[in-house]
């Protein structure tokens, strides 16, 4: 896979804002490839997914430009003495200094920036980002209390100026407890003079109400420290904030079989459809199991490629449970996977669709889902030469 290393070279490189839809065009011709031009039969999204959240992990490459361009704004607002270049950025600047950017409004900061290229185009991607995560309108209260171009009293009245260099530089240090803090708190901690006061209720005014000191996930990226692989965990974050959501395949299967399958034991199939076979086409196989990617042949029907029965009994309609656990053929290679078990494994297995409740099986700390098919090699063999039901 040398495709992305060749891509994010100038994704980071370059400091332009690149538009949507140039991500959606490369998006089209990693579904070309992987469906080998025929019509995909899932989003290209699910496939981007982690395994872990039932995707394939194909590389989003939006969200790694995103992460990119994060490591720039994480060394803006945590700047370095060695960051020779952070003092070229912050030219052309306006009021602001960079590590204050990110935690402005966008239209007010766009205002201060707009004659320095790089940093307005860093700044649109932020704004991309926040928007897609849902913190469009997010008030932010790191952003700074003196020469804040949101809170107007903050770039005339040298008083903030005061605060600034007593300590109190950003709106998250007047909290505490998750609420904002008496004057005479904030005086005797700061150092501060009666005849502020004044100032502190024009600033608690500005602050909406209701508004707790809490931040947004990308805001903490910000100011939690992050040593190795910034990119990659950026990247991983990015894909854990996304709504990824398997219950409708869920609810699939729990139609077909029948039963409950509990949020914990759906987690487990879902990150053991990838971890215990070693084999990519078997991991393709079960992938495709899971979700239901297969054209039975009721589907097939519906199409008018054939007859809506099973291919192997012939005798009920070839749903989805029927063509892996149901038909009596198949119950014969089941029958063969329990005797397998007992024989290498040293214990019985419980035949059901579901998450096995054998005390024994949880007690010798194996996973046994019927869904997820068995680790051993033996087992495999007979699940290889038996899965093909297309």
């Amino acid at each position: 896979m040398n495709i992305l290393p060749r891509l994010m070279y100038p994704l980071q490189m370059l400091p332009n804002s690149i538009p949507n839809s140039w991500f959606a065009n490369l998006d089209k011709m990693f579904t070309q490839f992987i469906w080998q031009g025929k019509k995909a039969r899932m989003k290209i999204s699910k496939l981007q997914r982690a395994r872990d959240q039932g995707g394939l992990g194909v590389p989003n490459v939006q969200l790694y430009y995103w992460a990119a361009q994060m490591r720039y704004i994480y060394e803006w607002v945590n700047p370095e003495p060695t960051n020779t270049w952070i003092d070229m950025e912050s030219w052309n600047c306006g009021l602001l200094t960079l590590k204050n950017c990110p935690f402005i409004t966008y239209k007010k900061v766009k205002l201060e920036v707009q004659n320095n290229f790089i940093v307005r185009n860093t700044l649109n991607t932020w704004n991309k980002m926040m928007s897609c995560f849902g913190f469009k309108n997010h008030f932010s209260l790191l952003a700074p209390i003196w020469k804040n171009p949101d809170f107007v009293p903050s770039c005339h009245d040298a008083v903030y100026k005061f605060w600034h260099e007593k300590g109190l530089d950003r709106l998250v240090k007047l909290y505490e407890g998750g609420a904002v803090e008496s004057f005479e708190a904030l005086k005797s901690k700061y150092s501060l003079l009666q005849s502020h006061f004044f100032r502190y209720l024009q600033i608690r005014h500005y602050i909406p109400k209701n508004r707790h000191a809490q931040n947004t996930f990308l805001e903490d990226l910000l100011i939690q420290p992050i040593s190795k692989r910034f990119i990659s965990q950026i990247y991983k974050t990015f894909g854990l904030n996304f709504n990824h959501s398997t219950d409708n395949i869920r609810k699939q299967w729990q139609n077909d079989i029948g039963e409950q399958i509990e949020e914990k034991v759906w987690t487990s199939i879902i990150k053991n459809t990838h971890r215990i076979l070693s084999c990519n086409t078997d991991r393709e196989t079960q992938f495709k199991i899971l979700h239901r990617l297969h054209c039975t042949p009721l589907l097939r029907s519906r199409f008018g490629l054939g007859s809506p029965n099973c291919i192997k009994c012939c005798s009920e309609i070839g749903t989805y449970t029927h063509m892996v656990w149901k038909c009596c053929k198949i119950q014969h290679f089941w029958s063969d996977v329990k005797e397998e078990v007992a024989t290498l494994l040293g214990y019985g297995l419980e035949l059901t669709p579901s998450h096995p409740q054998n005390t024994t099986t949880q007690a010798a700390g194996t996973n046994l889902t019927l869904w997820t098919y068995k680790q051993h090699k033996n087992i495999n063999k007979l699940l290889h030469r038996n899965a093909n039901f297309e």
